[in-house]
């Protein structure tokens, strides 16, 4: 300090951290995670939430703020002996309802990120645009003359399903049949194991090809893709010769080793956690503006 000539700013100017905070300069963040998604279930289930994860860690590295990451307790437990994170901001990583409940997380900028944009949303959102998704699928089908096609579906279709619907919607438009097909209890979930139950996929392709045995199409989620390629050989269907498959999420821990190699929808994950940060900076920066979403547009990705 000395041979440099260096002097530190006189202690009536350094920034408080409340003056930090009030300034929209931001030094500490909170990566909040919902109670039922940990770490373990994102490398389990959900690689594209690591994906998404990595794009923050990246960007709050790039300008230079801390992190800490908090997972809130299960419903109904006790948070009294909870410290309170001391942080200037928060990200929420997908659905934001049970955060809504915590004065240390609404009392400063949040931003969520990643998951469905669905009911009244009382801060900022980040995510994918989820109807781009199914588009997309259904364009590259239409390219390739597919006749008729199906979107197997975890989702309840009696719950509205963006991507599903769009892809059901644009098919249509674009000329070939469409439909959304789903089996409760196709994923597994448990503690120690998420995967797809091969014996109700089983039963479910069985059922598709008997009523349409020109099937031409299949779009599913990434996590789906080895059971469905499995059980088409089984059924002596070639994959991607015989049944055009479409992925989505871009989740390379279940579509490497697939044979052929799928086309897939790209979130970009990663791009919607780098946004999510800049997003978060701009909010601490502008407290009173609307509330607004931002949708990162997808891409498919053709080996």
């Amino acid at each position: 300090m000395a041979k440099i000539g260096y002097l530190p700013p006189a202690p009536e100017k350094r920034l408080r951290p409340k003056i930090r905070e009030k300034m929209g300069i931001m030094d500490t963040v909170a990566i909040v995670l919902p109670e039922n998604i940990g770490f373990q279930w994102i490398s389990d289930f959900a690689p594209v939430y690591a994906y998404a994860l990595a794009g923050v860690e990246s960007a709050l590295r790039r300008h230079g703020i801390n992190c800490i990451v908090h997972q809130l307790p299960p419903e109904g437990e006790n948070r009294k002996g909870n410290p309170v994170p001391k942080v200037n901001g928060c990200l929420l990583l997908s659905e934001p309802d049970q955060a809504a409940s915590y004065p240390w997380i609404v009392n400063r900028p949040c931003v969520t990120f990643m998951g469905k944009i669905r009911g009244r949303q009382w801060c900022d959102r980040v995510t994918y645009n989820d109807a781009r998704c199914g588009e997309l699928a259904a364009e590259h089908m239409h390219g390739a003359a597919v006749a008729h096609a199906v979107a197997i579906t975890t989702q309840d279709p009696l719950l509205f399903n963006l991507r599903t619907a769009a892809f059901v919607a644009e098919a249509r438009r674009l000329g070939f049949e469409a439909e959304s097909v789903y089996l409760e209890g196709l994923l597994v979930r448990g503690a120690n194991v998420h995967s797809t139950d091969e014996s109700k996929m089983e039963a479910l392709l069985q059922k598709i090809f008997a009523v349409k045995q020109q099937l031409h199409g299949i779009f599913a989620a990434d996590i789906l893709l080895p059971s469905i390629y499995r059980q088409l050989q089984k059924m002596g269907i070639s994959p991607g010769r015989d049944v055009k498959i479409v992925g989505c999420n871009n989740e390379r821990f279940f579509l490497n080793g697939l044979e052929p190699s799928p086309p897939v929808v790209d979130l970009h994950a990663r791009t919607v956690g780098e946004t999510a940060v800049e997003h978060l900076l701009w909010r601490a920066r502008h407290p009173e503006a609307k509330r607004v979403a931002v949708l990162v547009e997808p891409s498919l990705v053709i080996p």
